[in-house]
Order: C-alpha cells, then structure tokens, then sequence
C-alpha cells in the first residue's frame, strides 16, 4: 500500500516511516498539510492509498486536509493522529475519519490502519 504521511514533528514522522516500511508500504512522508495536498493534487496523487495525517500542523491543519481531498479523492481513507484529545476536538465540519491518540506503539498504528482500509472496504 502507498501512504501517504503528513506530521510536522520530524522524529515521529521518521519513526512511523520506519515502521511502515517495516511491513512493506511505500511511504511518502511531508512536514505539512500544504505540501501533502500539492502530492495529493498532483500527477501522482492517484497512487495514494491512504492518508495518515497529524491534525496540528504549519500551513493547513489535518482535517483542512482531509475537506480537500475528500473532494477529488472520496474514497481514499484517511487516518488522523493528535496528541490532542478526541473530546477537546471541535466536531463541526470536519471529515469522519478515526484518531489514533499520541504517543502510541507501532502494533496500535498498524492496528488502525488495517482497521480503517477494512472500513473503507466493506
């Protein structure tokens, strides 16, 4: 699978590329929202399978994003992560899609992404 992943803190985005390679995904990895829609928008953002998106990043925010993308690419299935918690984020206007609660393990990452190309699938 092609991941897309959108995080601004440069540890964490290494690390969850590390372990998405580790399972034999192609990942692209970007430091802001803005640069993951010019890929997303551009000649090859058709090759994306999924979208792993921070929420708080520079430039646009995760779920501006995913009200992007959900424009041309509605069934491309999007994972946000925060470290912010799910019932102190506002709820209007925003794309449904899970939140995986920072910190977490690579076993929980890995988890919700199987857990939400299921979704998308059925």
């Amino acid at each position: 699978m092609r991941i897309l992943v959108a995080e601004d803190d440069s540890s964490l985005r290494e690390l969850v590329t590390i372990i998405l390679e580790a399972e034999c995904h192609e990942v692209c990895s970007v430091s802001d929202g803005l640069q993951a829609l010019r890929l997303l928008t551009g000649a090859a953002g058709a090759e994306f399978d999924f979208l792993l998106t921070d929420i708080s990043m520079p430039e646009i925010t995760g779920f501006d994003l995913a009200r992007a993308v959900v424009a041309f690419r509605p069934d491309l299935p999007i994972l946000y992560m925060s470290a912010i918690a799910a019932s102190a984020m506002p709820h209007d206007g925003i794309v449904p899609a899970p939140l995986l609660q920072k910190p977490f393990r690579a076993a929980d990452l890995l988890a919700a992404i199987e857990d939400c190309v299921g979704v998308r699938r059925m």
